[in-house]
């Protein structure tokens, strides 16, 4: 088997294209032509050397048709492979009939094998030197067109591998800007994870980050969805020592690869479980920072696949780029939460500053925490009240709970004290974040101080309060003249500005070392005196002078058992009590109590207050002690200065009132007159002295005397007052002194009268009010200008009442004195049908209710013609059975009285016997409740006046007993017969009285002392 060439590279497989079959059939049909052979053949080696594939052919007999494959392994001895192993051409001579010859030329590719050309002719003779050099060229030719189509074809393999680079590169880069446009991690982990799945062409992924409970959440999926959700959304978590590829690429920082099926059945059970018909195969890899592992990303493939190089390398750029743009977006979400952390902080201090109470600082931490999510943040505060719903009482720092809804806790803490705990309710029971724990404690030192703030506002507005009820009750105090109006301003007033429920206030009587309880009605009481020895807070607090604090009732049961029995309730509404003494200087005048209806501590603010209002007290009282020793030397001055009676005239009921300054010890300038003259006439008089003081008083005395001379003298009051100018020069004092005279003949009721400089008389009745204008002059010492100025007139008709008044009744300071006549005018209009008595004290307490800066006077006669009396009707009335409506009672009884014609002597012992019974069923029938009284009496045909005094109420044996003590004995020393008559339905005391037959008719009454003031 003669070699042409010798030993070449054996051969490899050809890159030959199965596409090149034409054009290589073509060239072993030219060569068949050119060598005139019978069969030419093309084949290539493939499977390394293994087979050859026919590839062109012009018959069968050589290697076989077109596509046919040589074995040369199980024939490794024919002469193709020869030419093959041999690298040269080579010849067989074929012994079979007809005779042949052939010839094999290997195709050189490069250096190496990469086909065979062979080549037969149906002769005996071998190929000639010219057959076999057109063989080999075109085997050359064949091999160097093999070589250029492998050139082209390794070059288009490097353009087209250049251009997956290239666009890997451009993925890559698109990556990365993608991921520079990531604000969020959620942001990144989506675009990181998408970019991944299109880069290897997965079927779906996951990328998982490590969350605060050591897991992996997977914050993002790409085709799985389904498998990686829980029923309520959230995304699924996986413990990071999981048996997972994806946590054990996180757990060990490097690419973990799952080929196939078998592969991942083997080392991730659960995961092949989970992907059990969705993927085959997948590979996951870490996502590393510096170094340290932040979260891994997991791929899947629907079919069994191993990751190139390429791929996973692709697949690391990529982590590397997301762990790069994940810290950049973890470090911009940072700044963000801390900028919206500090907006929310912002806003919420802002609010907590406005909040003025506790409740307002609750209110702002409930709407942050809806506004953040949460359900609900509330305040518990230690030693007092919860601001909102329930909270629970932890120590300080965060606390969890874990019951369906979450509840973390933190106790709020200002300079080392213990304000409460704020409770925030998360919608699950979850612990909070890092950033959550730092918003809520950085609102909760905010609340804290909050909280001090509304606490420290609130004393203070507690204080400002307590301050400004204090000033009122001391202005109050101020004005208080007795005792008893004291007791009445620290009930009314003192209680409510301390906030306590009942008070207490005694006086020392030291005629026998005890106290005495004063009440707002002025009345004494048995039950109210205290020994000084006794073992009770009042009277240690008058022995010692210090105060005695009770603040719970335990304590009072401790420190005076007497106060309450062992084992007994005390009083309701009583919890804690405070004892006073009330000091002036270094002297004790009594002692005050106050009782509260919750513990206290009494702390520095309440005993200043306590101690505030103790010392306002007891000047107050010590005022009205010494007002009451003024009372007494006024009262004595004023019954020797002014008239020491007065009498009503036929028809004409006179009544008087002096109300003296308060500053001046009840001794001034204004005085009255009355005067009964010949012809059943009347003459009355009222005028003011410049001045107050002794003087004014002597001065006053002086004119007074010398008006009732000139009036007995005969002096009409025009006439009168012009005599007493000349006078009122030669008396200190006197001169510019004002007066009114007035004449009334009650016969007819003509009245004639003149003023010197003083305020016109006014007529009230049932027609209305009128002031007398004419008949003026000016003051006294000063002569008219026109000496024909002369006495007015005018009429009164039955029923009409003729007030004549000083300038301290009607004039203000700061007011016109029209104000004053129009405010008169009012109140007499609205009592016109009272009696004169009545009526004169009713003007004084209404237009001079707080007292009289000036002294005044206040003189009323009453016209009133007098039917006979037994035609005077029943009176009857129904009033509270209280002591404060006893002088209505009195006055109007008087009216009746006076209506019945009976004798003033007699009135007033009929009225003091009333008021003797009343005062008797006010005491004992309501001690523990309020009731009422029914007063009536009647003038019997024989001249006898009945009185029935009627109460509803039930006596206790005491009180009955009481009917003969003192009140029973003045009863029926007034009366004529006493009679008490108890029932089931009440008591009624039944009084009568005789009026002698001479009585009976109109006349004048005794003389009848005015009633001071």
């Amino acid at each position: 088997m003669p070699v042409r060439r010798g030993q070449q590279t054996p051969a490899g497989r050809s890159g030959l294209p199965f596409g090149s079959f034409t054009r290589q059939q073509a060239t072993v049909s030219s060569l068949l032509t050119t060598t005139d052979a019978d069969e030419v053949a093309f084949a290539v080696v493939q499977d390394r050397g293994r087979r050859l594939r026919v590839i062109a052919a012009t018959g069968t007999t050589l290697l076989g048709g077109p596509r046919s494959v040589v074995d040369l392994v199980t024939d490794p001895e024919p002469p193709v492979a020869g030419a093959i192993r041999s690298g040269g051409i080579v010849v067989e001579l074929a012994r079979s009939t007809p005779s042949s010859v052939r010839a094999y030329a290997p195709v050189f590719e490069g250096d190496r094998v990469a086909g065979v050309i062979a080549i037969a002719f149906a002769r005996s003779t071998e190929p000639t030197d010219a057959e076999l050099s057109v063989l080999e060229g075109t085997a050359d030719r064949v091999g160097i067109g093999l070589e250029r189509a492998r050139l082209f074809r390794a070059e288009r393999t490097a353009h087209a591998a250049a251009d997956r680079a290239k666009s890997r590169v451009e993925r890559l880069q698109a990556a990365t800007a993608e991921l520079a446009k990531g604000l969020s991690q959620r942001d990144v982990t989506r675009a990181v994870l998408r970019e991944a799945v299109r880069a290897v062409r997965a079927h779906g992924g996951a990328l998982a980050l490590p969350s605060d409970d050591d897991r992996l959440e997977l914050v993002a999926t790409e085709g799985i969805a389904e498998r990686f959700g829980n029923d309520d959304g959230e995304p699924m978590h996986l413990p990071i020592t999981s048996p997972s590829a994806i946590a054990s690429a996180y757990r060990d920082g490097s690419p973990v690869i799952v080929p196939d099926h078998a592969d991942w059945v083997a080392r991730f059970p659960a995961g092949a479980l989970l992907f059990d018909g969705i993927a085959n195969s997948q590979f996951s890899v870490p996502i590393l920072a510096q170094g340290r592992p932040i979260g891994a990303l997991g791929l899947y493939f629907r079919d069994e696949r191993r990751p190139t190089e390429v791929d996973v390398r692709l697949v690391t750029s990529l982590t590397e780029q997301a762990a790069i743009a994940l810290e950049r977006a973890r470090l911009m979400e940072r700044e963000r939460a801390a900028a919206e952390r500090t907006r929310q902080l912002q806003a919420v201090t802002a609010a907590l500053a406005k909040a003025a109470t506790e409740r307002d600082v609750g209110r702002v931490l409930s709407d942050h925490a809806r506004r953040v999510g949460a359900i609900d943040a509330t305040v518990d505060l230690r030693g007092t009240r919860e601001i909102g719903a329930t909270g629970a009482d932890l120590p300080p720092g965060w606390d969890h709970d874990d019951d369906s809804t979450g509840v973390v806790e933190l106790s709020l803490v200002e300079d080392d004290v213990d304000i409460g705990v704020l409770s925030v309710r998360l919608p699950a029971p979850r612990s909070p974040t890092e950033e959550e724990r730092q918003l809520w404690t950085d609102i909760g030192r905010q609340a804290a101080q909050a909280l001090v703030r509304t606490r420290l506002y609130a004393d203070l507005q507690r204080s400002r309060q307590r301050l400004a009820r204090l000033q009122q009750v001391t202005s109050a105090l101020s004005a208080a003249r007795t005792p008893a109006e004291v007791a009445t301003e620290v009930l009314d007033r003192g209680l409510p500005a301390l906030g306590a429920a009942t008070g207490w206030l005694y006086v020392v009587d030291e005629h026998d070392d005890a106290l005495t309880l004063i009440r707002p009605d002025g009345s004494s009481d048995t039950q109210g005196r205290v020994e000084l020895t006794a073992a009770v807070p009042v009277a240690d607090v008058v022995r010692t002078q210090g105060s005695v604090l009770l603040p719970s009732a335990d304590e009072a049961r401790q420190r005076y058992p007497a106060m309450f029995g062992t084992g007994e309730p005390v009083p309701r509404g009583e919890r804690a009590w405070a004892w006073l003494p009330l000091r002036v200087g270094s002297h004790v005048v009594g002692g005050m109590g106050l009782s509260f209806a919750t513990e206290r501590s009494f702390d520095g603010q309440e005993r200043w207050a306590l101690e505030t209002l103790a010392d306002q007290v007891a000047q107050a009282l010590e005022r009205s002690r010494s007002y009451a020793a003024e009372h007494r030397i006024a009262a004595v001055l004023q019954e020797s200065l002014l008239p020491s009676a007065l009498r009503n005239v036929g028809p004409a009921r006179v009544a008087a009132r002096y109300l003296p300054a308060a500053t001046e010890a009840s001794v001034g300038g204004d005085w009255f007159e009355m005067l009964d003259l010949p012809g059943e006439r009347l003459a009355v008089s009222v005028g003011d002295v410049v001045g107050s003081g002794i003087g004014a008083a002597a001065a006053m005395g002086q004119i007074r005397s010398a008006v009732r001379v000139l009036a007995l003298a005969g002096k009409h009051p025009m006439e009168l007052l012009e005599t007493m100018d000349a006078f009122a020069e030669s008396v200190d004092g006197a001169p510019m002194s004002t007066a009114v005279c007035a004449e009334l003949d009650t016969r007819t009721g003509r009245i004639t009268y003149a003023c010197a400089g003083h305020p016109p008389p006014l007529v009230v009745g049932p027609s209305g009010a009128r002031f007398l204008e004419g008949g003026r002059r000016p003051p006294l010492s000063m002569p008219p200008a026109n000496a024909a100025v002369s006495d007015a007139s005018d009429h009164l008709e039955p029923g009409e009442t003729l007030v004549l008044y000083t300038d301290g009744l009607i004039e203000r300071r700061g007011e016109a004195v029209d104000e004053g006549l129009r405010r008169l005018a009012e109140v007499a209009t609205q009592l016109a049908d009272r009696g004169p008595d009545a009526l004169a004290e009713r003007i004084v307490s209404q237009l001079l209710p707080d007292g009289a800066a000036d002294d005044a006077a206040v003189l009323c006669v009453r016209y009133e013609p007098v039917t006979a009396a037994t035609t005077v009707p029943d009176f009857v009335i129904h009033l509270p059975a209280a002591a404060e409506e006893l002088a209505a009672l009195r006055s109007a009884i008087r009216g009746w009285s006076m209506r019945a014609a009976i004798p003033a002597d007699v009135m007033e012992e009929i009225v003091l016997a009333i008021g003797e019974a009343c005062a008797n069923a006010i005491e004992h029938a309501y001690r523990d409740r309020p009731g009422d009284l029914t007063v009536e009496l009647k003038l019997r045909s024989s001249d006898e006046v009945q009185a029935e005094i009627r109460d509803d109420g039930q006596w206790r044996d005491e009180g009955l007993a009481s009917t003969r003590g003192r009140g029973m004995t003045l009863m029926r020393e007034l009366m004529d017969t006493v009679d008490v008559r108890p029932s089931a339905s009440g008591t009624t005391v039944v009084m009568r009285r005789r009026v002698e037959a001479s009585q009976s008719g109109p006349r004048d009454g005794k003389n009848t002392p005015p009633r001071g003031r």
